[in-house]
């Protein structure tokens, strides 16, 4: 599980210059180490999740980001409420596909 810190954080870098091509392989391969190393129900799949959304979604790929994006949020908002920095991220994203739509 300690790989998947720098594959999600390697692709949080790569999205912030832009380059969401480049960092969804990253993300979901983080996200494939987090599921099976991991708890199902654990906050940093649901943190995972909703990144991975963000990036499909700046891909274009709207229809699957969407599910991510609402699991990771309400997972989030589950474990830690709704003024936690997390889940105010987790809605962030959400709030930018929705406002896509």
């Amino acid at each position: 599980p300690h790989v998947a810190y720098s594959l999600v954080g390697l692709a949080e870098l790569l999205i912030e210059r832009g380059q969401p091509a480049a960092a969804e392989p990253l993300l979901t391969e983080g996200l494939q180490i987090r599921l099976a190393a991991l708890p199902a129900d654990h906050f940093l799949i649901a943190e995972t999740r909703s990144r991975l959304g963000r990036c499909l979604a700046q891909l274009g790929r709207l229809e699957e980001a969407r599910p991510l994006l609402v699991a990771g949020h309400d997972r989030l908002q589950a474990l830690f409420g709704p003024e936690d920095r997390r889940t105010r991220e987790a809605a962030e994203r959400l709030a930018a596909v929705a406002g896509a739509s």
